[in-house]
């Protein structure tokens, strides 16, 4: 994720940026808990569907029950499996005002902690290619490469630091 700072002079512990990390790890948990419950549904229909049978039935009827639970095992078996969404993928500030670029990373308890802060004049090239950051510092070494897939932030990106395409 990439983020462009207008503001460059706000502190970071202050009021307003711990309410807004105290209220996207609230939707974070809330996302979380609709995920786990959808999933937990999921799998129980999909196993329910077997327990509780009605009567023998015919061939056709159990055709169709083998394809159903399978349907709600899939999308069960899907909520379940997104709940650990971490991605070891860094999030990039860019304060044009400063000219920095911070990499933020997230730690095990969900805060933001800033891993390294570059000046512009110290990175050797940021390419912007085929919907991927890179940016490398002057002896060649690559600091980050970052996707980047919405097509407003791929212009802001441009319009900020001159990228080539």
């Amino acid at each position: 994720m990439v983020a462009l700072h207008e503001l460059s002079n706000i502190d970071p512990d202050t009021l307003i940026e711990r309410n807004a990390r105290c209220a996207l790890r609230g939707k974070a948990a809330l996302r979380r808990a609709m995920k786990m419950g959808f999933g937990a549904a999921f799998l129980m229909a999909s196993v329910g569907l077997w327990v509780f049978q009605a009567g023998a039935g015919d061939g056709a009827m159990q055709l169709i029950k083998l394809l159903i639970s399978g349907v709600l095992l899939i999308i069960g078996l899907f909520c379940v499996s997104g709940l650990d969404e971490r991605s070891d993928v860094p999030e990039i500030h860019i304060d044009p005002m400063n000219r920095q670029l911070r990499i933020v990373k997230v730690d095990s308890e969900g805060m933001a902690r800033i891993c390294a802060t570059h000046a512009f004049d110290d990175l050797a090239e940021i390419a912007l290619r085929d919907g991927l950051l890179t940016a490398r510092d002057h002896e060649g070494c690559e600091l980050f490469a970052i996707p980047v897939d919405d097509p407003s932030v791929v212009e802001a990106l441009r319009d900020t630091m001159q990228l080539r395409a």
